[in-house]
Order: structure tokens, then sequence, then C-alpha cells
């Protein structure tokens, strides 16, 4: 009865990186049905000691098109309308790192009306970021939609991670 859906972002380069993002994938798939800000604290008691990602987690919920998001780090979520756009930004910490031993995921809910588009977003793009003015591309399809921004707005010396849901 809901999408949840989440982006990571390794810290650094290399394996390091791609392993502690491996690790937050595997925590996530196996706990799809747990609240967002929960499954956010057991990927980072299950990184334990690796390099760290930075993460965020969307649950939308199909029969209420009510959303509960979650996040930790620099990533961002939004939901778009034409003309509107609602930012959650995330707690400055790193899943995982030993470096941050408590860590607290920042988290909203509210309702999400006919239309409205989630857009999830690693420091790869722009903070300044902004579809909602481009009444042509909030009617493209998803993958359109996370194509134009990587182009718009990411930035050219880090990689990037776009997902985008109706």
């Amino acid at each position: 009865d809901a999408l949840v859906i989440a982006v990571c972002d390794g810290l650094g380069h290399g394996p390091p990186a791609r392993e502690a993002t491996a690790l937050a994938v595997a925590s996530f798939d196996h706990a799809t049905d747990t609240a967002p800000a929960a499954l956010l604290l057991k990927c980072h008691a299950e990184l334990g000691s690796s390099r760290g990602v930075v993460m965020g987690v969307a649950r939308v919920s199909e029969g209420t098109r009510s959303f509960e998001a979650s996040v930790i780090g620099n990533v961002d979520i939004q939901i778009v309308r034409p003309r509107s756009a609602r930012r959650l930004g995330g707690s400055s910490a790193v899943l995982g790192a030993r470096r941050n031993p408590v860590v607290k995921p920042h988290t909203e809910t509210a309702a999400m009306a006919p239309g409205d588009i989630m857009v999830l977003q690693t420091d790869g793009i722009l903070s300044r970021a902004s579809i909602e003015e481009d009444l042509l591309l909030l009617r493209a399809h998803p993958v359109v939609i996370a194509q134009r921004i990587v182009e718009r707005f990411g930035r050219s010396n880090d990689d990037a991670l776009v997902l985008v849901t109706r």
C-alpha cells in the first residue's frame, strides 16, 4: 500500500564509497516495511565502521496520497508542483561513520496532491536546482525530468543521483 524509495551517496570515491553504498542498499532492501527514520537508524547501525553514506528515504502512501520522508546528510527531497516546491533537507551527519555515533534523521510528513512530483537527489546536483517554473518539464515522464535535472544542475566535479516519481 506504499511506495518506498531511497537515494544514498557513499562518502568519497572508489571502492570504499561503493562498499558503504552497497551495505546501505542491502539494509534498505530488507527493511522497506519500516518507517523512514527507523530505516535510516537501522542502516546507521549496519554500516558500522564503513566510510559511511548520506541517505534519504521516502514512503508514499498510495491510498491517502501522503508521504513521510527522512534524511541524513546532504540529500535533498522535494515535492514539486507547478510554481511551488517543498524542500526537505537533511541533518549534517553521516550514516555509519564512527565520527557520528548518534544520528538524528530529519523527518517530515505531508499530503501530496494529484500531479505532485517527488524528487530525491544527492549533492552532485546544485542546491539551487529548481524546476517548479518549468511547466512543460513537469508534464514529462519521470525519467525525462531526472535527466533534465542532471543536465541543468549537475556538478561537473561530482557524481549525481536523481530519482523522480509521481
